[in-house]
């Protein structure tokens, strides 16, 4: 994961959840097994529901 600059003071799931917004705007590639193990129960199901949106549009 990326860990330049700021992120030095983010935890790992923010990182992980900026890195999947990233790449759901085609900013960049995700090991989606690197960001299913940062992240929380809560924070996995604001991803899923980002993708959702990102697939179908806001429903």
């Amino acid at each position: 994961m990326l860990t330049l600059g700021w992120s030095h003071r983010a935890s790992s799931s923010e990182v992980a959840v900026l890195e999947f917004a990233a790449s759901l705007v085609g900013s960049g590639a995700v090991q989606l097994q690197q960001i299913i193990q940062a992240v929380d129960g809560e924070e996995f199901r604001l991803l899923v529901r980002a993708l959702e949106e990102a697939a179908y549009g806001r429903r």
